[in-house]
């Protein structure tokens, strides 16, 4: 079972960075304008990109955290805490201090060019174009795009190494029927109340260095889920996401149709104001959360070993995860100003980053990111 498990996460690994590909490419032809990308297109009437959009977001982030979080625990577990410091330091650390210092300020850089591509000023100025990025970075200071899951991710590893010598040992029991049952629905109670505290129908990504804690405790909430799933007796929750696969399915396809519907009655809340339409649409969305979760999951849960094709792609997630939204900006903004459907703008946006993304890792990437994986322990912790 441990090696079902392990291709389980490689699967899910993969089908999550595709589908966040997905997601970073929809949003600019969404109906609903959002302040995370620098360009609307002209789609006033078509809600597909929407939905699709609200479906993805409403789970992608909070699989990469349970992924971490399970891989958290079978690393610790394995080679023990020294080994487990020094990797996290070398594949997170270093990623994020490069990524601020190189992607995040290009992507700041391509705000002002897409407003004004938006405007239909296509012509090039490069030193207004440099003075309003400047600008930009120096209002937002310090702004971490799509680093923040690093970020968040360095408090929650951290938060795991000191607790986890204490931790682990007591927490390798069984959990069985009734019981699971009561686990997901304290889960589902704990997300409820994270989107309570946060006052919004939906869990906005942090964007920036400033602690948004209720963000904060709802995604390690998905990292902690992660780690007890890992543990050695819980392979029990994979099987049972199998089990029922098709109907977390159904649940998810409903509640996606349902929880946008709710949006449109929205109304404005404070943090803890128990409003009925707010706390209806924050439940549905909860529920979508970890349906659409354990429906992936469920899905990706099975024995076989993943083929060439499947192995190298989940060995270049990470650098996809790292490049991939700053290249798809860029080819949108290029795109902006032809004259051509929606439709064939996503997919050449889409297709052209990826196989940026995937070529750039072949050539250099896949090299880089080997620099980055210390040495293994001779004698393993078991």
């Amino acid at each position: 079972m441990a090696n079902d498990r392990i291709y389980t996460l490689d699967r899910l690994r993969v089908v999550s960075a595709l589908l966040r590909c997905v997601l970073h490419a929809s949003i600019p032809y969404m109906v609903t304008r959002t302040g995370m990308w620098p360009f609307k297109e002209q789609n006033n009437s078509v809600l597909f990109p929407d939905v699709m959009v609200f479906n993805i977001h409403a789970f992608i982030m909070e699989a990469f955290f349970f992924l971490t979080g399970f891989l958290a625990v079978k690393q610790y577990l394995k080679y023990g805490p020294r080994y487990f410091v020094i990797e996290r330091l070398m594949r997170v650390g270093i990623p994020f201090a490069i990524g601020l210092a190189v992607l995040v300020p290009f992507i700041i850089f391509l705000f002002p060019w897409g407003a004004a591509w938006e405007l239909g000023n296509v012509s090039w100025n490069g030193q207004i174009w440099m003075h309003d990025a400047a600008g930009l970075i120096a209002d937002n200071f310090y702004p971490l795009a799509h680093l923040w899951f690093l970020f968040y991710l360095s408090f929650y590893l951290s938060l795991f190494w000191f607790v986890a010598k204490w931790l682990l040992p007591g927490l390798h029991k069984q959990i069985r029927g009734k019981a699971a049952g009561l686990l997901l629905l304290a889960m589902w109670l704990a997300v409820v109340l994270c989107y309570q505290w946060h006052a919004d129908w939906t869990i906005k990504n942090p964007l920036t260095t400033t602690l948004e804690w209720a963000s904060w405790w709802y995604y390690l909430l998905f990292f902690a889920l992660g780690a007890f799933c890992s543990l050695k007796a819980n392979d029990f929750f994979f099987l049972l996401a199998r089990q029922y696969r098709w109907w977390l399915l159904a649940g998810w396809v409903v509640l996606g149709l349902v929880a946008p519907w709710l949006q449109t009655m929205k109304v404005t809340v404070s943090p803890w104001q128990w409003q009925a339409t707010h706390l209806l649409a924050t439940s549905a969305e909860a529920l979508l959360t970890l349906f659409a979760l354990a429906a992936v999951t469920g899905f990706v849960h099975k024995p076989s070993a993943p083929g060439k094709t499947e192995r190298w792609l989940v060995s270049s997630s990470y650098w996809v995860y790292l490049t991939h939204m700053p290249l798809v900006m860029l080819f949108q903004i290029l795109l902006l100003p032809m004259s051509i459907p929606l439709f064939v703008k996503f997919m050449l946006a889409l297709a052209l980053s990826l196989g940026v993304c995937f070529a750039t890792y072949s050539i250099f990437g896949n090299r880089l990111l080997s620099t980055l994986k210390p040495g293994k322990p001779h004698v393993t912790l078991s």
